[in-house]
């Protein structure tokens, strides 16, 4: 695994990037950590995509991917970390070229690092027992309680006023109708 980079390693790892694609005619150039595959550095254009058609071997650690997007020259890194150059067919032995020298240098730069510090493997916190799953209860429906003011009454208390004997009814008018359309003075 790769340790953490600063911004000047950063940035010499993302220039030896820069001069491989930019003198090798290549597309985009990756670099990646072997361990995980997260990726470190990346130059260009990366938007690639397709389904890789065929690999072939070029030597020990190193291999082209062919697709539909074009090829991607890979090879290792000494240090743990992997280049991937994607490019065209015609510039190949170019790419693979320029790709030596890039790979030096970066295994330079990845064996100035200080070694990966270790996981820390205890936690600063216990962790707690799980808790023993209880079996739900079933209930059934209930209505929603009522509100404080009508519970402290008793059921029945409230009587609804009855209407007066002598009371007259109100008699609703019907709907207003609606005015007879006007004769058309119109010739």
């Amino acid at each position: 695994m790769i340790p953490h980079l600063d911004d000047d390693q950063h940035e010499r790892l993302w220039r030896i990037c820069d001069a491989l694609v930019s003198g090798s005619g290549a597309r985009a150039a990756i670099v990646c950590d072997a361990a995980n595959g997260s990726v470190i550095v990346s130059v260009g254009d990366t938007t690639a995509a397709g389904a890789a058609t065929g690999v072939q071997l070029l030597g020990p650690g190193e291999r082209v991917v062919h697709g539909a997007s074009g090829q991607i020259y890979g090879v290792e890194i000494p240090g743990g970390a992997l280049l991937a150059v994607l490019h065209e067919p015609p510039v190949l032995e170019k790419v693979r070229a320029a790709a030596g020298e890039a790979v030096r240098q970066a295994a330079e730069l990845l064996a100035s690092l200080p070694p990966p510090t270790p996981r820390q493997t205890e936690h600063v916190h216990p962790h707690q027992p799980p808790k023993p799953k209880t079996k739900k209860k079933t209930t059934t429906k209930r209505k929603p309680a009522a509100s404080r003011s009508r519970s402290t009454k008793k059921k029945g208390s409230a009587k609804k006023a009855k209407p007066s004997k002598t009371a007259k009814k109100k008699k609703i008018s019907p709907r207003p109708r609606r005015p007879a359309p006007r004769p058309s003075t119109r010739i």
